[in-house]
């Protein structure tokens, strides 16, 4: 080999191990799509279905009904009457003694089946006893929706140690109709992965041109 296609060599091949370096500091910092785990389906009355240990807090009735409305499985139920007080009932997943570390954002599917099209309820998401993220829902909405709470600005994009959530139904006081909320599913979303390990694989592919390099060197030094 001449010298100067040695030297092109070595330049390329230099190269290719410090884009390669570069190309797997931007992998690792740059995590996967996360998905979702499971808090509670209410496939059971008795307990979560999921992470946590299910309890209920406030004044107001809390059932399960089984399909239909849901075609899966049970949805949990909140209601009361117009005496009931006070007007906040709770759904309580405690994570504790070994609390939970995850992406803070929950997904709640639910639908608010209040009778009065005009008395509106409000679902609030409450995590470990403080940061909490409401929506109020019209009365007699049509079908589930799909809730996100991103509690990413109380608790950073990272992840985040929850000990306790609460999902909370706070009802209208002094309404005329029923009052019920039906909870179909609820999830927290998983700490993402690192990227996938083809790209660390192709990042870290520029580690056998470095080795090959060095072969050449302890050769040519021989001669």
């Amino acid at each position: 080999m001449s010298v100067s296609t040695y030297w092109l060599f070595e330049k390329m091949t230099t190269f290719r191990v410090l884009f390669s370096a570069v190309l797997l500091g931007l992998v690792m910092a740059s995590p996967a799509q996360a998905g979702f785990i499971l808090i509670d389906h209410f496939t059971s009355a008795a307990g979560s279905d999921g992470l946590g240990a299910r309890s209920v807090a406030g004044t107001g009735f809390v059932g399960f009904n089984p399909s239909p409305p849901d075609p899966i499985g049970y949805v949990e139920m909140i209601s009361g009457g117009a005496a009931a007080t006070p007007t906040l009932t709770s759904l309580v997943y405690s994570f504790l003694p070994s609390p939970i570390v995850v992406t803070p954002v929950f997904r709640i599917r639910a639908e608010n089946t209040q009778e009065n099209l005009t008395e509106t309820g409000i679902l609030r998401a409450r995590v470990n006893g403080g940061a909490n993220i409401s929506y109020t829902l019209n009365g007699n909405q049509p079908d589930y929706a799909d809730f996100t709470f991103n509690f990413s600005s109380q608790f950073g994009p990272g992840a985040a140690v929850i000990s306790e959530l609460r999902v909370e139904w706070i009802r209208p006081v002094g309404d005329t109709g029923a009052r019920q909320l039906w909870i179909d599913l609820i999830e927290v979303q998983e700490v993402p992965e690192p990227a996938t390990l083809a790209l660390i694989g192709l990042a870290s592919g520029g580690g056998g041109f470095a080795a090959y390099r060095r072969r050449r060197k302890a050769s040519a030094s021989k001669k």
